[in-house]
């Protein structure tokens, strides 16, 4: 397979060139703000995802995981009357579709989150890009890098 093409220079350091919207997930799990802690949970059980997305306009205000869940209900809060608004986290950490993959584990590693929004221009959700994608483009990375060795040492 030759994936050389996939390379680019970005200042001093080498691109690989695959894009968030290559690997991202279209399908998100969403929810609104007003729902209880419960309905949210009961969604993530049903979909078996760790990750809920609060949506205004289309446009993500908050997250919850299967963490702040668990906090909530070592802490005694009744999520069956508590609302997400809560206890999410606001204001959630988004990336665009045409970032760099590169771009995206940079932010997770340095903000220490496991999945990000994909968002378009306007704010409005388009997916989500997890460590997990991340993980499984790894093969393909090794061998674009493992090629392009083998090129520059047969230069």
């Amino acid at each position: 397979m030759f994936l050389l093409g996939l390379f680019s220079r970005r200042g001093d350091e080498m691109a690989i060139g695959i894009k968030v919207s290559d690997i991202m997930i279209s399908e998100v799990i969403t929810g609104q703000k007003n729902e209880t802690v419960y309905d949210a949970a009961k969604k993530m059980v049903l979909a078996d995802v760790g990750f809920y997305l609060i949506l205004e306009d289309s446009v993500p205000t908050g997250v919850i995981t299967r963490g702040d869940i668990l906090k909530a209900v070592v802490n005694g809060v009744d999520i069956k009357s508590e609302r997400v608004c809560e206890i999410m986290t606001k204001n959630p950490i988004t990336i665009y579709p045409d970032a760099d993959i590169e771009d995206a584990a940079r932010i997770m590693r340095d903000k220490r989150i496991k999945r990000l929004p994909v968002v378009d221009k306007n704010g409005r959700l388009l997916g989500v890009v997890s460590e997990t994608d991340l993980i499984l483009v790894s093969p393909a990375i090794y061998e674009i890098i493992r090629e392009k060795a083998l090129m520059e040492g047969s230069k």
